[in-house]
Order: structure tokens, then C-alpha cells, then sequence
């Protein structure tokens, strides 16, 4: 609030100016109001003046409130470009060139080579000591006709070599389709 004491030789003299509980103001702010009803004042010596001064410290006002506001608001802003640099940031990655590319490729596939390698040790340690099927017939040709014992009369023998080239016919003819 804006209190005025008015002095005997009123409008010829200044009168004082007084601002109380500025709200929302803080001291350099409350010092430019007061240089500025002065000044005000100063202008208008001779004349009634305190609407005219009243008037220009309303104006004063509205201005540290804009610019209060310019100001949170380019703070904001700028908060929330650092925020979105920062985001960005995060999903920033290596720019891929190609030398990084073949770098990167090499060492995946040693990797990759690695990783097979020790898949395969596993399996022969796993198989160690274990003939396959494979082997066993070939180790005894025996196998191969104990079978033949468990075959019943009019049971059909099949000679594989008669459908030999047969797979390939029926897989050229499934592309045809």
C-alpha cells in the first residue's frame, strides 16, 4: 500500500511516500517503486498529484510482475531444454562408422566362434564314451540282419536305391505350386 503524507505547502512541496507490505516485491524492487513515486512526484510539483503518482506506481507494478514472470518463464524453459537435452542424451548412442562397424563384426564373430567351440566341447564330453547309431551298425554288420528274423511272411523288403533322386522331384514340384 501506498501511504501519502501531505506537507502544508501542498501541491508546491512533495509530499512523503511511504510503501508498506509490498507484496511479492523484494527490497530492490520496493526501492526502484519508491525512486520512481518520487520521481513521479517530482514531475508533477505544482499540481495534484497523487492519482497521477498512484497511477504510475500501479504501472511499476504491473511491470516487476511481467518481467517476474518473463523471468520464471524463461527459467522454465530453459529447465525443460536441459531436461529434454538430458533425455536425448540418454538415448544417444555411437555414431556407427564403418570402421567401428568392422571392429564390432570382428569381435562378434570371434564371439560367436568362441561360443561354438565350447558348445562342441560340451557335447563331445557329454557323448564321450557313447557310440552312435551309425557306428554301432558299422562296428557289426550282425545288427543290421537280426531284423530280418522278426519279418513275417508276405512283409515287403524295399529296395531304397529305387527312390533315390525322388525328393528332389517333389520338392521341384512344390515350387512349381
Amino acid at each position: 500500500s501506498l501511504h501519502v503524507t501531505y506537507s502544508p505547502e501542498y501541491p508546491d512541496l512533495l509530499p512523503q511516500f511511504r510503501i508498506d507490505s509490498p507484496v511479492g516485491l523484494d527490497e530492490d524492487e520496493t526501492a526502484q517503486l519508491h525512486s520512481l513515486v518520487v520521481e513521479s512526484a517530482e514531475t508533477m510539483l505544482g499540481m495534484a498529484m497523487v492519482f497521477g503518482v498512484q497511477a504510475g506506481a500501479v504501472e511499476a507494478l504491473e511491470a516487476f510482475v511481467r518481467a517476474r514472470d518473463d523471468r520464471n518463464e524463461a527459467d522454465r524453459e530453459r529447465r525443460l531444454a536441459e531436461e529434454e537435452a538430458a533425455e536425448k542424451a540418454k538415448y544417444a548412442g555411437t555414431k556407427v562408422t564403418m570402421d567401428s562397424f568392422t571392429q564390432w563384426r570382428t569381435k562378434f564373430l570371434k564371439e560367436l566362434a568362441e561360443q561354438e567351440r565350447v558348445r562342441a566341447l560340451m557335447r563331445a564330453e557329454a557323448n564321450k564314451g557313447k557310440i552312435t547309431g551309425r557306428a554301432l551298425f558299422e562296428k557289426d554288420k550282425t545288427l543290421a540282419k537280426s531284423d530280418m528274423g522278426l519279418m513275417a511272411d508276405g512283409d515287403v523288403t524295399v529296395d531304397a536305391s529305387q527312390f533315390e533322386g525322388l525328393e528332389d522331384d517333389a520338392e521341384e514340384e512344390e515350387e512349381e505350386n
